[in-house]
């Protein structure tokens, strides 16, 4: 192989890799921090040797997910009090 087609071969071969590490928007060294912060009130120690790492860090996301969340008994779509039922309703006596 000549040094081109080596070349040209190495680059053929990173450029999937480098099309997959884009993102889509870039993230601040502040938004940063306050995600780091939110994690650690939640509960998770970043600095501590973990057997169950995912898990907990998973955990402390939801927690933080949940308490960030918008409360689901407001705003459009609220769900009605009561029930509804449809359908058939018992005999009539007719056949």
């Amino acid at each position: 192989m000549t040094q081109t087609s080596t070349i040209l071969t190495a680059v053929m071969l990173f450029l999937p890799f480098a099309a997959m590490a884009q993102s889509t928007g870039t993230v601040t060294r502040a938004q940063v921090r306050a995600d780091l912060i939110a994690i650690e009130q939640a509960g998770y120690k970043p600095g501590v040797q973990d057997p169950d790492y995912p898990a907990k860090y998973q955990a402390a996301e939801a927690r933080v997910a949940a308490r960030n969340a918008p409360n689901q008994m407001e705003g459009y779509g609220v769900p009605a009090a009561g029930s509804s039922q449809a359908g058939h309703t018992g005999t009539t006596g007719q056949n």
